[in-house]
């Protein structure tokens, strides 16, 4: 959303001619980088520069416009508070439940600016998600599709996790529809990437929409399960794992934990496709929780 700091920063910005990409050019040269999506976020207000690596970016940019020294930085918001994040309400589902490293999740979201709260803002009424695996068992990219509903504020991007297998190079984004790929960043010790999708127009309260985008990963992944991480309220996931015809899996079944560390529950009414290589999971009105599809060679 916009703020005093925004509106200032994109005024001097036109008024210097140049683009986000000059600046962030100049920015790195100076050892006090900023990407063009951070430049792009900070001018749409969409987040604020907080770090102190980000301020520093932010008293060379005013620099390199010719403006008074903290003329932007005076102009700031008041900080958010930091330190370990604790859900704010028995309706978030808590992280440290569904993560099997809890640290690592908050670590990588603090990176885009995130807490943990942000997983599940805007609300996701509905979630699909489909994992393609190439002919030597080793999984090629994933399909995903949200259907969200707008919260108390208007919305502009929502968040998401993948945790891969390896981490070799990053995961990136394709094939967006109704949002466009901001930052990406890795936590790679956790094995965890937090990905930024922003989206075409802000979520007002109450709004209903869809959006779609791919997630194209690393090579060398050969995880043998896909899964979905569920809050409270949502009205039904879909995951499906689609494998080459020429390496169709020995199993294929769909399951379910309350939390991390839980016994898995089997589901047995698992749909087969007819080609016999795709296999799909579905729930309505699922419990909070993990939900997953997982396949045998």
């Amino acid at each position: 959303m916009t703020s005093q700091f925004s509106t200032a920063l994109r005024a001097a910005v036109a008024g210097s001619g140049q683009s986000l990409a000059a600046l962030s050019r100049q920015l790195r040269a100076r050892g006090t980088p900023a990407s063009v999506s951070t430049l792009s976020s900070w001018q749409t207000g969409e987040n604020h520069p907080e770090r102190t690596a980000s301020v520093a970016a932010l008293a060379s940019l005013e620099d390199v416009l010719g403006l008074t020294t903290r003329s932007l930085i005076g102009l700031l918001p008041p900080r958010r508070r930091r330190g370990r994040w604790r859900p704010p309400s028995s309706t978030t589902l808590p992280h440290q439940r569904m993560w099997r490293s809890p640290e690592a999740v908050e670590r990588v979201l603090a990176r885009l600016d995130a807490t943990p709260d942000d997983l599940y803002v805007p609300a996701r009424v509905s979630r699909t998600m489909k994992v393609y695996l190439d002919a030597d068992g080793s999984e090629r990219e994933s399909r995903h599709r949200h259907l969200l509903r707008g919260d108390v504020r208007p919305a502009s991007r929502l968040i998401t996790i993948l945790r891969s297998a390896s981490l070799p190079q990053p995961p990136t984004i394709f094939a967006a529809e109704g949002c466009r790929p901001g930052r990406g960043k890795a936590d790679v010790p956790g094995l965890l990437t937090a990905f930024e999708l922003l989206l075409d127009s802000p979520l007002q309260p109450g709004e209903l929409r869809q959006v779609e985008f791919g997630i194209r990963f690393p090579p060398g992944q050969r995880e043998c399960h896909a899964d979905l991480r569920v809050p409270p309220g949502m009205r039904d996931i879909v995951l499906q794992a689609t494998f080459d015809p020429a390496q169709p899996p020995a199993r294929c079944f769909g399951w379910y934990q309350a939390a991390r560390g839980r016994p898995e529950q089997v589901a047995l009414d698992l749909v087969r496709a007819g080609d016999g290589a795709s296999f799909q999971y579905v729930v309505l009105d699922p419990a909070p929780g993990i939900y997953g599809v997982r396949w045998e060679w």
